[in-house]
């Protein structure tokens, strides 16, 4: 398939090559079915959607994929941002547009089951049931503080007595839940200060003394870590990461198997964190063909370099991956209900 996608313009309208043919036998005529590659062909432009603000990290990834899948394919990809509802309003279009196969979406998946499993309102969305694509990215939470502050390491932060602050973006986001369940789990007081603009504005407010610590993906928090100024005290995987090796996981620190296994469920879900998918009822060979042409974008030298000189991770995994942790995520849904609630 890689030839086609690379290739696809030569089926212009004069020159398609059938490949699909069905015989009507009541009839005598010959029916040819549209493949995947002269679908795409006749229509070479792909939107990329997603609930992100612009300058975010999300759109950052958007519109990186988009200019590779521009650069390895024919295709025109194109990035629409749909901001709004903590990324409901987003997730919705994107799980209601036509499945074509022209418009795909970049999830915050991890927000997005938050927001299903305690029934937010305006959520139209079945996580289950998306056609996934792949992974670009997987960047697991941290719990960050000021590195020169009261918390230098987790034992500071559980044993904490004095309410930690937690500067969120917003009540309802994967962070807002994040924080909630790290404090409930491990058993420290803890409040969540909402209402900050993003990850800047929540750094200076640490630098502050306004919030104590927050809760967000590691890509993000290098910011800071880089600088001296943070320093991440756990990490939500279920592996140690290698910018970070020497931050436990947060399943490494709790003490009770319960706790543990609590953790790593928790855990699992942040793996899926940024994931292309396509709306439900997508053609199975569109499916296929998108799920291709997205890895090869992801392999792609250019997008490679822009995304290691962000310092952002880069962790591709393929639609059939993406779609088998997802079931996993499935399984453990009642458990993940139980600690958001």
């Amino acid at each position: 398939m890689n030839d086609h996608i690379r290739r696809h313009k030569d089926f212009g309208a004069m020159g398609v090559v059938v490949v699909g043919l069905a015989l009507t036998l009541a009839s005598g005529t010959v029916q040819a079915q549209e493949t995947a590659e002269e679908f795409y062909a006749a229509n070479p432009s792909l939107t990329i959607a997603g609930g992100h603000d612009a300058g975010s990290g999300f759109d950052f990834y958007m519109r990186t994929v988009a200019a590779a899948v521009s650069r390895v394919s024919d295709m025109e990809a194109t990035v629409r941002n749909i901001p709004g509802g903590g990324g409901l309003i987003g997730d919705n279009q994107v799980f209601e547009s036509e499945p074509d196969g022209t418009t795909i979406g970049l999830l915050n998946f991890p927000g997005h089951v938050f927001a299903q499993l305690t029934e937010a309102p305006g959520a139209r969305f079945d996580f289950g049931e998306w056609e996934f694509l792949g992974r670009v990215a997987a960047g697991p939470p941290v719990v960050l503080v000021a590195a020169d502050g009261p918390y230098q390491t987790a034992a500071d932060l559980i044993a904490a007595t004095e309410t930690v602050r937690f500067g969120i973006e917003e009540a309802g986001s994967d962070a807002f839940y994040g924080a909630t369940v790290t404090a409930d789990t491990f058993g420290f007081p803890a409040r969540n200060i909402t209402g900050y603009e993003g990850t800047s504005d929540i750094l200076a407010a640490i630098m502050r003394g306004e919030v104590d610590a927050t809760f967000l993906s590691y890509g993000s928090a290098m910011q800071g870590i880089t600088t001296g100024e943070m320093r991440a005290l756990m990490i939500f995987s279920d592996a140690r990461v290698e910018p970070l090796p020497d931050v436990p996981l947060a399943s490494e620190v709790a003490m009770d198997q319960e706790a543990k296994d609590t953790l790593s469920a928790f855990g699992n879900i942040y793996n899926l964190e940024r994931v292309f998918v396509a709306p439900p009822g997508t053609p199975e060979d569109r499916v296929a063909y998108l799920r291709e042409l997205l890895m090869m974008a992801f392999a792609d030298e250019t997008l490679m370099a822009e995304i290691e000189q962000a310092g952002r991770p880069l962790t591709p995994m393929s639609g059939d991956e993406v779609a088998t942790a997802v079931a996993a995520v499935a399984q453990q849904a009642d458990q993940i209900r139980g600690l958001l609630q």
